[in-house]
């Protein structure tokens, strides 16, 4: 469907949901994807999945969010029907409301990959999922199965509000994933590679057959793994499972709406000390490549790089612009949807620890008893308690200062404020990594998001996952 036909579809719609309310905005939403499996069963591909529909927002003069969505962008008649039934539910009394102002602005932009995977054929993206299924299922005899999962997506929005905003983005996101399952005996285990961006298929033309033969090998190693030691110890994880333990044990907890609803840990400590000089956390919807990279949230806010924790001091929280006008902060560019037909909630972006000089062997070199977790399996969320609970799929014992074995299904449980006081390395620019996924909020609602950091150094429980 033309750009200007949306466009003129949407400002018709903007024109009628104004008429009584205190403010109005209208977004357009679509994604375009391609999806390709492979296993040793099956072979798919889904080709193309397209949605698209329109959500226009109201703001009700006793200041209540009245909203409408439709996925038909045909019939201009029956949306605008529909926003009048929902205009006559909301009068606009010119009363104060707290919602912060933000200045009209407008921008028309679109991320661009260095390879645009609308310019390779579907039959060389086949051939390369089925290269990497044969590289990694016969790098060792022990490999019973591998999956790879290809998949590629092409999210347009399109937002205009009442106060004169008038914004455009085309987000291109890749991912691809590789997942080795081992057998020995009656033993099974398994690894993985998870590997996304946004960008283009330049991320799957950085990866090496290498790459793809590591996971195997690395499916095979856990085969011989032993049990973690159980107990308080000293911990450090892996950049993966520090960008988990910024997202899941630290971030949740920074939602700003969480914590107008007295449920976040967080509350009391604003504006306090509460980790080293070192720390610092950051959520950045402008990371160049960033899986949860944006240009601009669900709400028309400019996305920000936002220092949650700033050299252990915590700053601020994640905010939309309800929020932001409660607590006297800015809006931060968190105001984020699933789709058109989901709400809008206060969700992270790209959430990581920022490095620090040290070097791994050295975070390694003085713990008498300890473990190093490299691989994430999950993280659990508890904003309004504070509770940490990470679990990593692989991970290895530190002894004496030398990794000395391999660890299978370890668990990290403890205080999240005394794990980030008790972190006291992190390691150099050079280790970090930024994972991709998606994240939920409520009983679905996922976005796409970014996590990550370097090796960081902290203590505690440590158990069998």
């Amino acid at each position: 469907m033309e750009y200007n036909y949306i466009i003129d579809f949407m400002e018709k719609a903007l024109t009628e949901a104004v008429k009584n309310s205190l403010y109005a905005d209208v977004l357009f939403d679509r994604v375009e994807s391609t999806a390709i499996l492979k296993d040793k069963v099956e072979e798919k591909i889904y080709n193309p999945n397209m949605s698209s529909g329109l959500v226009i927002r109201i703001l009700s003069g006793e200041g209540v969010w009245l909203e409408t969505a439709t996925c038909d962008l045909t019939g201009k008649r029956k949306l605008l029907n529909s926003i009048r039934k929902l205009s006559r539910r909301s009068k606009s009394t010119g009363g104060n409301f707290n919602f912060y102002p933000v200045k009209p602005w407008k921008i028309n932009s679109e991320i661009k990959p260095s390879v645009h995977f609308k310019n390779i054929s579907l039959e060389e993206k086949l051939e390369n999922v089925k290269h990497t299924f044969t590289i990694a299922s016969k790098t060792d005899k022990r490999i019973i199965n591998t999956r790879i999962v290809y998949s590629e997506s092409i999210n347009e929005k399109i937002f205009v509000n009442s106060e004169g905003s008038s914004l455009r983005q085309l987000i291109p996101r890749t991912r691809l994933s590789v997942l080795c399952v081992a057998k020995e005996a009656d033993r099974v285990d398994y690894d993985y590679l998870s590997l996304g961006h946004t960008g283009g298929y330049e991320l799957v033309k950085r990866i090496r057959e290498e790459d793809a033969a590591a996971v195997a090998r690395s499916a095979v190693e856990l085969l011989n793994a032993v049990e973690a030691p159980a107990g308080r110890l000293p911990v450090v994880l892996s950049p993966s499972m520090t960008g988990t333990f910024a997202h899941e044990s630290f971030g949740h907890g920074c939602e700003a709406d969480q914590v107008l609803r007295n449920r976040s840990y967080l509350i009391k400590h604003i504006g306090e000390k509460i980790g080293g000089e070192d720390f610092t956390l950051y959520d950045d919807g402008t990371y160049p490549g960033g899986y949860g990279t944006i240009l601009f949230d669900d709400e028309g806010v400019k996305t920000s790089k936002t220092a949650i924790v700033e050299k252990g001091v915590l700053k601020t929280f994640l905010h939309d612009r309800v929020t932001a006008a409660y607590m006297n902060a800015k809006p931060t560019g968190n105001s984020r949807r699933e789709s058109f037909m989901r709400k809008n909630f206060i969700r992270m972006t790209n959430t990581y620890i920022a490095s620090g000089d040290w070097k791994l062997n050295e975070m390694i070199s003085d713990i008498k008893l300890g473990v190093l977790m490299t691989r994430f399996e999950s993280g659990m969320e508890d904003p309004a308690g504070g509770g940490m609970q990470l679990k990593a799929k692989k991970g290895y014992l530190v002894e004496s200062g030398k990794i000395t074995k391999v660890l299978s299904n370890l668990a990290l449980t403890g205080d999240v404020l005394k794990f980030v006081k008790d972190i006291d390395a992190i390691s150099c620019a050079s280790d970090f990594e930024l994972d991709s996924g998606t994240c939920g909020k409520g009983h679905e609602d996922y976005v796409p998001v970014g996590s990550g950091g370097s090796y960081i150094r902290s203590k505690g429980i440590v158990s069998q996952g």
